[in-house]
């Protein structure tokens, strides 16, 4: 880690990164543990398909870039929070995904379970956009039948209504317009009839 973000030395921080690791690589049954043996790493990387494995390891680039590049636009909420990436390499966080049960497809992504936490294998699980969505300090509200909703549950609600999935920022756009619940369910109709 960088030593103007965490004020320790290069020398503590390889420490600590490298314990860390050690202590991951003795986990039994995992595919982290797997993965460093050479054959086994071409299986797990064709097992995923090797976009699916490229998609992984950017994921895990942009996630460092926003704990460590001041000028990555969303620093300021991470990095700038104190927020550090504490996986060895990009491989170590795709396997960590891998374990958690990520499958092409399934439509989950990787989140942090504490949100004010580091990005590290102890404190990653697998979530849905809305929920990743919910988690975030920005999030538009309108009330459906006198409850308060966020956009992301509103919209989940009018895609099971409707039976496909919505462009994520419509409803989002029509609760910033300061539309009810109920409002955003009939303007989507509208739309979806003068198709």
């Amino acid at each position: 880690m960088l030593d103007f973000i965490t004020n320790e030395t290069t020398q503590q921080a390889w420490d600590r990164h490298r314990s860390q690791r050690e202590r991951l690589l003795v986990l039994p049954g995992t595919m982290r543990q797997k993965f460093h043996h050479r054959d086994a790493r071409r299986h797990i990387i064709d097992s995923v398909g090797q976009e699916n494995w490229k998609g992984l390891l950017r994921r895990s680039s942009h996630a460092l870039s926003r704990c460590t590049r001041p000028e990555d636009p969303d620093f300021h909420r991470y990095g700038g929070r104190g927020i550090e990436f504490r996986f060895y390499t990009h491989a170590e966080y795709a396997i960590t995904a891998l374990d958690l049960g990520w499958t092409p497809g399934c439509g989950l992504t990787m989140d942090r379970s504490d949100n004010d936490g580091h990005y590290e294998p102890l404190n990653m699980k697998l979530s849905s956009r809305g929920d990743q969505v919910r988690n975030r300090e920005v999030v538009a509200h309108t009330t459906l039948a006198g409850t308060k909703i966020s956009h992301c549950d509103l919209r989940e609600m009018i895609e099971a209504e409707i039976g496909y999935r919505l462009p994520r920022r419509l409803v989002k756009s029509l609760v910033k317009d300061g539309m009810s619940g109920e409002e955003v369910f009939d303007a989507v109709r509208e739309r979806i009839e003068g198709r």
